[in-house]
């Protein structure tokens, strides 16, 4: 019986039984794929959703044309079909690899270079993902999102299938390396604020050691002044009591030359 005459409801045999294998086969690996994304993701799966409803409308399509088309444009309605649920198993995964190269992008180069890395080349943050842990983990998430991609372009389900395994291990590497990143800058964050607060500390010390230096200088010139002011006192004081006992003795000399004198011109 040649498969391609045959027709039931108009559809070939053969078309028909393509057909069939794909939603025993493959739908529900289609369906698996779509409910593993929305697990492991959150993310609720519209790529996936419209790229079933546009599959399921290609089989509209092959039931109402089937009558009228030949062959060719029936199996082209069922690989229309099977193409649309490619992409409902692999275009979540791979957008979501898109975003999250994104936001790795942005903290490799905006933060991890400049907060962290250096820290680590220097061996100053221990605890936290290597320098070459880091670059390992995204060297292989990259790998693994190119070959997805070109596992994408394949032209049947065993190399879409591999690329979507592909997918989903790019979206944990990236997953895990985003987690890394984001450890590493806060390590490096605390490490630089525990430098800063040491630098701090230290400056601090060194101004305190610095007016207090000060401090007793200020207070040397004080008692040196105090000396010399004290000094500069007893020193006048000194001057004027020398002063006072010479006037003294010249007025007690004149008075008793005075009374001699008198003493002298007084009559016998």
């Amino acid at each position: 019986m040649n498969l391609r005459r045959k027709r039931i409801s108009g559809v070939y045999i053969a078309n028909l039984e393509r057909l069939v294998w794909v939603l025993r086969e493959k739908y529900p690996q289609v369906l698996e794929a779509d409910r593993r994304f929305e697990e492991e993701t959150n993310v609720r799966n519209k790529v996936g959703t419209n790229n079933l409803v546009d599959a399921l409308s290609h089989i509209g399509t092959l039931f109402e044309a089937a009558p009228d088309a030949t062959f060719q444009e029936q199996r082209a309605q069922v690989t229309l079909f099977e193409d649309h649920l490619r992409r409902t198993m692999m275009e979540a995964w791979e957008q979501m690899l898109d975003f999250q190269a994104g936001e790795i992008d942005k903290l490799w180069y905006d933060e991890y270079l400049v907060t962290a890395r250096p820290m680590q080349l220097s061996g100053e943050l221990p605890g936290s993902p290597s320098a070459d842990q880091l670059d390992s983990k995204r060297k292989r998430y990259m790998h693994l999102l190119h070959e997805g991609r070109g596992y994408k372009r394949g032209v049947g389900w065993s190399e879409w299938e591999k690329g979507t395994d592909k997918f989903i291990e790019a979206c944990k590497e990236a997953a895990e390396l985003r987690e890394q990143l984001q450890e590493a800058i806060k390590a490096g964050k605390a490490a630089r604020e525990r430098t800063d607060d040491r630098e701090l500390s230290a400056t601090r010390h060194e101004e305190a050691k610095s007016w207090d230096t000060w401090n007793k200088v200020l207070a040397v010139i004080a008692i040196l002044v105090t000396l010399l002011l004290g000094i500069g006192v007893g020193t006048q004081i000194g001057g004027d009591d020398t002063s006072s006992s010479s006037n003294l003795t010249k007025t007690d000399t004149g008075k008793a030359n005075e009374n001699t004198s008198k003493q002298a011109k007084a009559p016998e």
